[in-house]
Formats: C-alpha cells, structure tokens, sequence
C-alpha cells in the first residue's frame, strides 16, 4: 500500500467517525442503579442492557432535531432488527410492540456535546417476574435529514 492510498483510507475512517455520533437519535435511560445509552450515540441493532427493580422509576432523554417531537415505544426483546421502510436505525423490538408515551424535543441543548435537542419522560417498571426482559425504544426526527429514525433499544431485566 502506497503512503498516498494510506493517507486517503485515514482520513476517509478520520471523516467516519465524526459524521457517526451526530446521526439519527439516541436515547439514555437513567435509574438510581445508572445508566445505559448516551447522546449522540449512533445506531447499533444490538441494544444496551440495563437491570431495573419491578415498580422503579427510569428517566428517559431522548436526543434527536431541535423542535420537533418523539415518540417512546416498548416491546419484548427480539433477535435481530426489522428494517421498516421510510426510518433511519431499525426496528428493534419483538411483537406486541406499544406506545408508552411522546414528548416534545427542545430547541435548547444543555447536555448534548452535538446539538442535538433533548425530550423527556418518566417510565416506572412494571412488575413480573424476576429475570423477565423488555425493551425501549425511541423514535424522532433524524439530526441529518428530515425523516424519521430509531434509537438504538434498550433492554430491561427484571431484578
């Protein structure tokens, strides 16, 4: 490999990684135990993992375009992501999936280091069985164009 192609494949991994935390939306569920996801986290189909006590309450962000709105989903885990037509990131919830609840994202961004605007909402952890599992999921206005996208899930064991 000459000096040339490997100055060209560093910037162009250099020009990937900058484009990559600023794209789509992200979501960070916080409980008194911590804390899973982040701003400005790209899309991965894998979900973070997150323990949470039966009846707890979780405090979700959700970052995505500065005044617009999102909406908060739940379903069971699933293996994979479903691609849904239209939506950046996948689908990464297993059937019956439902809606916990929407909000507002801001105009203002206090926490995000990449301007994105910020929703929030409060979640309390249904009661089951220790060791049974779901998922959140956010879906909001993509930071890089004008459709929608997911956020990478986030999956709830019960403790």
């Amino acid at each position: 490999m000459k000096l040339h192609h490997f100055t060209m494949a560093l910037v162009a991994g250099t020009l990937a990684l900058q484009a990559a935390p600023c794209q789509g939306v992200s979501m960070t569920v916080r409980s008194p135990d911590g804390v899973a996801g982040y701003a400005c986290e790209p899309f991965q189909c894998l979900p973070e993992k997150f323990l949470a006590d039966a009846g707890g309450m979780l405090d979700c962000e959700v970052y995505g375009r500065r005044g617009t709105f999102f909406v908060m989903l739940g379903g069971m885990p699933t293996i994979g992501c479903t691609p849904v037509a239209g939506f950046d990131g996948m689908l990464a919830l297993g059937s019956p999936v439902f809606t916990l609840g929407y909000g507002g994202v801001s105009d203002y961004s206090a926490t995000t280091d990449c301007g994105l605007g910020t929703g929030t909402m409060n979640f309390v952890v249904p009661g089951g069985a220790v060791g049974m599992a779901f998922r959140l999921q956010a879906v909001g206005y993509s930071t890089v164009d004008v459709g929608l996208a997911f956020s990478r899930a986030v999956e709830i064991h019960l403790r």
